[in-house]
């Protein structure tokens, strides 16, 4: 079991909260306040890469950008299809709205190659956005 102490007085369970004591209310938990060296966020980056950006959830631009670089550098194929699930799909935080709804992401398992992906991306960036060629090839 792993404890988190908020200001060195109030222990944490990190599974089940604050602890029970007899110490009174806690402060609210703060990045100023937690004592932590850091913390892992690769889930909520992975689902929403423009998050230190202001945006709370993934924008279109930022599947524009991902399919680029994979387009410069690239990936494997199934790497490429899991990331941009994952950027289509409801956040991590907040803001639950995701790119492509349900039924739309269920296509993913049945797309086969790089370019249906691109097809495929193409078709839905025009259908939600109105932005006609689709994918915006350039950055």
């Amino acid at each position: 079991m792993a404890t988190l102490t908020l200001n060195d007085i109030l222990p944490r369970d990190i599974n089940k909260g604050i602890v029970e004591t007899d110490q009174g209310a806690a402060p609210a938990p703060a990045p100023s306040n937690t004592n932590l060296s850091g913390f892992m966020s690769a889930r909520g980056l992975l689902s929403n890469p423009a998050l230190f950006a202001g945006y709370s959830s993934c924008p279109w631009e930022a599947v524009e950008r991902f399919m680029c670089n994979v387009a410069a550098a690239p990936l494997p194929y199934k790497l490429v299809i899991h990331h941009v699930q994952e950027m289509c799909s409801p956040g991590m935080g907040i803001d639950k709205s995701a790119l492509l709804s349900r039924k739309e992401r269920t296509r993913f398992s049945e797309i086969a190659n790089m370019l249906e992906l691109i097809d495929f991306l193409d078709e839905k960036i025009e259908e939600h956005t109105g932005q006609t060629g689709g994918l915006r090839r350039e950055f």
